[in-house]
């Protein structure tokens, strides 16, 4: 079965062509591109749309005009084409790619859509108590986030954020942001009094687990060039150096090295 599905309830669309589970390809951009999209992965394919066996839509929550366009989009198509289509809750859809993941969405108002026991609910990110109750940057040196830049990379669709906890406290965090062609890896952070217990390698390891797509993606970061234990955690790891951003990190202007992990080879992906 040829499936079709894109969200236009956040300011990224997403649209993906699935076959039988097989992901054929996949396209984020904005919600007005959506029909641009849709094309370009039928061309990428060799499909044409009469080959299209059913849609799949998100319904938010979100942007009202994003959803109504989403909506709307799927309604030609169905009937345009003849073809069966299906609602299905952007949160959810969020929630089945990252399972352990609470899922946010913004709001706007300085709010947050998000799931709560199983239900959609609208909450402030100062109420959400997994923030860091103090800095806990992987090396001294580095520049804490601030709230609103937590909140801003929560609400993206494509972000992935995992989490370690100690009796119920979270002691580590790494949020990830997904890309066409790679994951990035945004923030990796750690509570001091809880580093050299291999929680930054658990992780990346956990992160690798949860994002095996079959060799598609590769991983990137950027580490500052005089993080020297940072940089070795990341080689053990498979991560090799690529290049370097000059004046990367605004409080002292210090270079970025950027490192590179290359994706599962396919054969190897799954096992």
């Amino acid at each position: 079965m040829l499936i079709l599905a894109f969200d236009t309830a956040t300011s990224v669309a997403t649209s993906a062509l699935v076959r039988d589970a097989d992901v054929l390809g996949e396209r984020a951009s904005t919600p007005v591109r959506v029909l641009e999209d849709v094309d370009a992965l039928l061309r990428e394919s060799g499909a044409e749309p009469d080959d299209l066996d059913a849609l799949a839509v998100g319904i938010g929550p979100g942007s009202f005009t994003g959803v109504r366009l989403g909506l709307a989009t799927a309604r030609g198509l169905a009937l345009a084409l003849g073809l069966p289509v299906a609602g299905v809750s952007t949160l959810a859809a969020l929630s089945a790619g990252s399972p352990d993941a609470v899922p946010p969405i913004d709001a706007k108002r300085r709010e947050l859509f998000t799931t709560r026991d199983g239900a959609i609910a609208c909450a402030s990110p100062t109420s959400w108590t997994s923030v860091p109750r103090r800095p806990c940057a992987c090396s001294k040196t580095s520049t804490p986030w601030s709230r609103s830049m937590f909140a801003g990379e929560l609400a993206k669709p494509a972000s992935v954020c995992l989490g370690a906890f100690e009796d119920g406290s979270l002691v580590g965090y790494m949020i990830i942001s997904r890309y066409v062609d790679a994951w990035h890896v945004m923030n990796v952070a750690v509570d001091p009094e809880f580093r050299r217990r291999g929680i930054a390698t658990a992780l990346l390891e956990a992160l690798f687990e949860l994002t095996d797509d079959g060799g598609r993606r590769g991983y990137t970061l950027e580490v500052r060039v005089t993080n020297e234990g940072a940089i070795k955690l990341y080689e053990r790891l498979g991560f090799r150096a690529r290049g370097i951003r000059r004046g990367y990190y605004t409080d002292n202007r210090e270079d970025a090295l950027i490192m590179w992990r290359d994706p599962s080879p396919p054969e190897q992906a799954g096992a």
